[in-house]
């Protein structure tokens, strides 16, 4: 359980800080709220990864679900971007598409980097 722990808050501290860099501004987040979705998803994402290991979900399950998740986390996310630039910031369910891909992004992220941070402590 310890190795657990330790694995999620290296992994949320990885994204939190990447997000606090302003990293998801760079990569096409919006700029007012790209360190916020960071964080949130870093959050939900230490959670979920928790929930997974007390799960007893087997390691390569958990990288392969978490990659293609940020796969398809990035989807919604730049299709959202996409589409509420070209409504000129008016599609609401466009930008709340962005918003919530780059959660995701992040979620997907913890999981992924805490697994692997898991499997390097053996």
């Amino acid at each position: 359980m310890r190795r657990n722990l330790v694995s999620a808050i290296a992994a949320v501290a990885a994204v939190s800080a990447a997000a606090l860099f302003h990293l998801p501004d760079m990569l096409g987040a919006h700029p007012w709220w790209g360190t916020r979705t960071g964080l949130i998803g870093a959050g939900i994402g230490a959670a979920l990864f928790l929930a997974l290991r007390a799960g007893h979900v087997a390691a390569r399950t958990m990288v392969l679900s978490g990659g293609i998740g940020l796969l398809l986390a990035g989807f919604p996310a730049f299709e959202g971007k996409r589409l509420f630039a070209a409504s000129f910031g008016d599609d609401a369910i466009a930008g709340r598409l962005w918003y919530l891909g780059w959660i995701g992004i992040a979620a997907m992220l913890v999981i992924s980097l805490a697994t692997v941070f898991m499997s390097s402590q053996r």
